[in-house]
């Protein structure tokens, strides 16, 4: 099952972006985008947010992994 990171991953990848160019979107640190994406760190519920909008993502579905 695709976890959080895992799908914050598949959303910088789909739009081949490469970290560093993915958190500067963001405006975070690229060692932010690596630990989320790492599961070492779990995401604001601002920063889902952002990301939910900037990629035109289901808010629902980068949260729980349900459509």
């Amino acid at each position: 099952m695709a976890t959080l990171g895992d799908r914050i991953k598949q959303i910088r990848k789909e739009n081949c972006l490469t970290q560093m160019e993915f958190a500067s979107k963001l405006r975070i640190s690229r060692p932010h985008i690596t630990n989320i994406e790492n599961n070492k760190e779990k995401p604001s519920g601002t920063l889902l947010l952002l990301i939910s909008i900037l990629f035109n993502t289901d808010e629902d579905w980068l949260i729980n992994g349900s459509k």
